[in-house]
């Protein structure tokens, strides 16, 4: 078995398999796994997951990546490969079809596996430009490439993004992660942003994860959580 930082591929010694390669991660003593490609570039590759001595012992090394980081978070593991391209990936285990399967994607395979879902180009009707007005607390603010917009900071009284029109507030975005929800509702925060964000004409939360990722936390009860959320949005 191959050990330290670093990411292996070798040559399926099986010629009859339709998944080509073997993958070793340095994890729990070695991770190994059939799959199809060397990388998730252009879509997510499934993996097989195989017993450790399956690894060849003079297998034919196709790909060797070191690896900045390779850490199993919850049902998931992330690497981070040691190079400026290509470099963050997850082995992501999950179930299809009442069985257990483990899928490796990329954030570029991650966004392509949603292909219905595209973000607005067209300019905003009657207006030559929409001006987002971004608050001023926004750490890591969306560019909005690509969108006929233009942003400005300013501090604002609800919401992380905001439209003005005839000098009055018209709509406004509150965005979270995850772990911020979670807290927010946890110390009532939440409940008195929802109220500041009803009293506008147009308002939405936005949380950057999927709504099962919920009931995955370890420092919060999920269903208590989830019971929160739908209590606010019933009020």
């Amino acid at each position: 078995m191959p050990n330290g930082g670093e990411l292996l591929i070798v040559s399926n010694p099986d010629q009859d398999s339709s998944l080509g390669y073997l993958l070793c991660l340095p994890i729990a003593g070695g991770l190994v796994s059939r799959t199809a490609g060397t990388w998730p570039r252009t879509k997510a590759l499934f993996c097989y997951p195989m017993p450790p001595d399956a690894w060849p012992e003079h297998g034919e090394v196709v790909e060797r990546v070191p690896l900045r980081s390779c850490v199993r978070r919850g049902a998931a593991i992330e690497v981070v490969a040691d190079r400026a391209r290509e470099n963050r990936s997850q082995l992501v285990f999950t179930t299809a079809r009442g069985r257990e399967v483990v899928f490796w994607q990329s954030p570029r395979t991650r966004k392509q596996a949603r292909p219905n879902v595209t973000l607005p180009t067209a300019r905003a009707g009657g207006l030559a430009d929409l001006e987002i007005i971004v608050d001023t607390r926004e750490q890591y603010a969306y560019r909005f490439a690509g969108q006929a917009v233009s942003t400005v900071s300013r501090s604002l009284p609800c919401g992380d993004y905001c439209v003005v029109a005839d000098g009055r507030l018209v709509a406004a975005v509150e965005r979270k992660s995850l772990a911020d929800l979670v807290s927010s509702v946890a110390n009532g925060k939440l409940r008195y942003a929802l109220g500041d964000l009803a009293a506008l004409p147009r308002a939405a939360v936005v949380v950057e994860d999927r709504y099962s990722a919920l009931f995955k936390q370890r420092h919060a009860r999920p269903a208590a959580v989830a019971d929160a959320l739908a209590e606010y949005q019933v009020r």
